[in-house]
This record gives structure tokens, sequence and C-alpha cells, in this order.
């Protein structure tokens, strides 16, 4: 069972990275504009949607990998609802304070100096 539980959560940690990553950087350049992106507040709350999903997504698939039982991630979904409900603004805080300065640094990486 415990090793059932650790390879469930090992599982679902690095798609939950993969994912909660992926969906930031979007996010990002969505709220300021980053590399041939137009700037768009309406897609960038429509990625903070899906990573409300995201992390409902990983309660419900940890209680079914983990324990066989969906209802146990209800339960956990439960304990993590704040979580799932504040990731969004996390996200849109630390994009709007860090995001420029991080567009900025990838615009210098990109240019062909050497």
């Amino acid at each position: 069972m415990r090793i059932r539980l650790a390879a469930a959560f090992l599982v679902m940690a690095h798609v939950d990275l993969f994912l909660l990553s992926l969906l930031y950087f979007k996010m990002r350049d969505r709220l300021c504009g980053g590399l041939g992106v137009s700037r768009s507040w309406l897609r960038a709350v429509g990625l903070g949607a899906l990573a409300t999903l995201v992390v409902v997504g990983s309660c419900l698939g940890f209680g079914l990998l983990g324990q066989g039982e969906l209802a146990i991630g209800v339960v956990l979904l439960d304990q993590l609802f704040p979580v799932a409900v504040l990731a969004p603004f996390a996200f849109m805080a630390w994009g709007l304070i860090h995001g420029p300065a991080e567009i900025r640094h990838t615009e210098w990486e990109c240019l062909d100096i050497g």
C-alpha cells in the first residue's frame, strides 16, 4: 500500500509540475505580452481556470491512483479546495510582479551574439 501511495504521489506530482508550469508561463506571457504574444486578460483568466482544474484533477487522480477509490479523492478535494481557488490568483500575482523581468531575461538569451 505504501509503494502504491508513493508511486501515485510521484506520478501526480510530475504531471502537476509540468501542467502548472506550462499554465504559469502561458499566463505570464498573456499578462505581460512576452515574445510575440499579445496581452489578453480574458485568456489569462481562462488559463487560471485551467490551473484550478489541474489541482482538482490531481486531488481526484491521487485518490484514484493511490487508494483505488474516487471517494478518497473527493475527501482530499474538500481539504485542498482553498489551494484550487487561490492557485490562479497566485499565478497572476507572481506573473504581474516578476513577469516583465523573466521575459526580459528570455529575450536577452534568445539573441544571437556569439
